[in-house]
């Protein structure tokens, strides 16, 4: 079963149907490529390679719209594992937040000692829910606003 949301179909679904060209509701491989460019992908050459071979289940070289959001949720699920992966790296404790302690621990362990001051900005500007933590959806937020 799917995780993504009606939103999120829709617009993979917007996607898709751009670089479908005969609107016959398949996109060949070749297209492929472009449409994961157009949505921030930028997979080697034999990344790509292995993304089709397990995408084009029945190896027509053509891509329906299902194959299509089978592949986008499982790169969607890849960045989210990355992310929960970068984000375990500043709680250290496991309690699901980052807070002041956490962060002043690392920049010291990277060489960098910042003030009270500057690690209560830096939880304050990432923190949505104003507990004076950070939560992962704060930090997904703020990896994905800055570009990271």
């Amino acid at each position: 079963m799917s995780s993504l949301t009606k939103e999120q179909i829709q617009e993979f679904k917007d996607s898709f149907d751009l670089f479908d060209k005969d609107k016959d509701g398949v996109i060949s491989i070749s297209e492929l490529e472009t449409v994961l460019r157009a949505l921030g992908q930028s997979p080697t050459q034999e990344e790509f390679a292995q993304l089709v071979a397990q995408i084009d289940k029945d190896g027509d070289g053509r891509i329906q719209f299902e194959e299509f959001l089978d592949l986008m949720e499982m790169k969607m699920n890849m960045t989210r594992d990355e992310d929960a992966e970068c984000f375990g790296m500043f709680d250290k404790d496991k309690d699901g937040y980052i807070e002041s302690a956490e962060l002043r621990q690392v920049f010291d362990s990277l060489g960098d000692r910042l003030s009270v001051e500057e690690i209560d900005a830096m939880i304050k500007y990432a923190d949505k829910s104003g507990n004076g933590k950070v939560s992962f959806d704060d930090f997904t937020t703020l990896i994905s606003q800055l570009g990271i």
